[in-house]
Formats: C-alpha cells, structure tokens, sequence
C-alpha cells in the first residue's frame, strides 16, 4: 500500500491510516454486499479476506465483524445445512463466542437472603445500546419476564400480542423486561430496535443458567412478578394473561 511505504508519516501515523481506511472499507461493505445476502458466495468470501497476513474481519477482536459473520453462517446453515463452508463458518463463530463469553456473577453464587428479599432471582444484561439493564431496576411494577428467541416461528405475531397487552396496561403500572436469547444478535437486534419495552439479549443463549434456574423447559417462556418483585406465576399456568395482569395492577 502506498501508505505503508510513504515515510513522510511516522510508523504509528501509518497504522492509525490504514485502520481508518479498513474500517470504512468494512463498513461499505456491511452496508453495500453483506446486508440481506449473507447466504450468497460473496458474502462467505468477504469473511475471509485478508490484509496482508491478517483477516479484515476479525470476529477474534471486534464484536461487530463476529455479529456479521454469524449472520452469514445462520444464513449458510439454512441454505447449505451439508455443506463444509458452512461447517467452516459456523465452528468459527462458535469458538469466537465461546471465548467472547462474560460470565454472569449472579448466576453461580445466588445469594439465598436476596432472593427470598426479592422474590425472585435477579439478572442483568444488556439492551440494545449496551446498557446493563436490572430485572429488579423495575420493582414497583407488575412486570412480565418473558424468555424468547425472535427467531422462532409465531414470534411476529406473539410480538403483537404483548405490544396490545403492554399498550392497554403500561400506564397503570405494567412493564415488561424480555430477554432474547436468539443465537444470532443481529437478528435479535433488528427485531427488537423498536420495542417499547426493556428488550436485552443474553450472550449465552440456551447455555444461559437463568434458563435453569427459572426451569425454563421451553421457548417462549414468561413469568408473572407483582409490584413487590414476587413472582406469582409462570405461563402455563395463566389461562388468560390479561386477566392475571388486571389483578396485579
């Protein structure tokens, strides 16, 4: 590169050019090739360009390049469940996520006193602009702890459905706190960037311990907690959610 050779700048002058150019090289083609094609051969091949001897995309170091590439390997698996690329792809965000994962200080170590204080057990994760958001932040409410996967089939029109329950009940007190647990975050991202409602995504997916810990047998999975932060019911045992609402409020 011109750049590299050019000794009118100094070495670290040189490093922070071409970061910047590689970044908006990324982001046009995120923008431009990758977006809605991830199934197609060029977005398979975009992963794997190099700079060098080094991958442009980086889902070792940068989140962001690890949500695309795990878009394009969902999107191969569907298309191209046998093929070896995809194996390649999917093994690769595997082993990124796995070493990206933060455990969760909650989940091991419950603190039994807290639990019976609350009611409940208590979580954080992060919403959509990254901030950590605290199930038990929203005592005072009745909230509906919802475990789901946008994912899933009928989740369009589940979606619905609590926005109908969340619209009739918000101002009197109703909240909801849903955790997504989709494997791929961009998904989960896009489908949740317009929510109403405290929408945060849980890194470790089905490998989460709060699935345990809530006996969690299925998905979607949601729990009913009164204004004291007690948990009062969980959905197969609510034969109509409204109601079981309107008596909480």
């Amino acid at each position: 590169m011109r750049i590299s050779a050019d000794r009118n700048f100094t070495i670290e002058e040189r490093d922070s050019m071409i970061q910047s150019l590689v970044d908006k090289y990324k982001a046009e083609v995120k923008k431009d090739f990758l977006h809605g094609n991830y199934g197609t051969a060029y977005s398979y091949y975009a992963c794997f360009q190099t700079l060098g001897s080094s991958l442009i995309f980086d889902p070792v170091h940068d989140k962001s390049d690890l949500t695309w590439m795990q878009a394009v390997a969902n999107a191969w698996n569907e298309k191209y469940p046998s093929s070896p690329r995809t194996e390649n792809l999917c093994n690769i965000v595997l082993e990124c996520r796995k070493n990206r994962a933060k455990p969760r200080q909650i989940v091991l170590d419950i603190d039994g006193d807290k639990v019976r204080e609350l009611g409940i057990i208590d979580m954080t994760f992060p919403d959509i602009n990254g901030q950590e958001r605290t199930l038990s932040s929203l005592r005072g409410n009745v909230i509906l702890l919802d475990f789901t996967a946008f994912s899933l089939d009928g989740s369009t029109e589940r979606t619905l459905l609590l926005r109908e329950l969340y619209s009739r009940y918000h101002d009197q007190g109703f909240e909801i706190y849903q955790v997504g647990l989709d494997a791929s975050e961009h998904l989960w991202k896009q489908r949740s960037e317009a929510l109403p409602w405290v929408s945060v995504y849980c890194e470790e997916g089905l490998e989460s311990d709060m699935l345990t810990l809530y006996n969690v047998q299925g998905l979607p999975s949601y729990f009913l907690i009164d204004r004291n932060c007690d948990l009062q019911a969980r959905g197969e045992d609510i034969p109509d959610l409204g109601e079981a609402i309107e008596a909480l409020l």
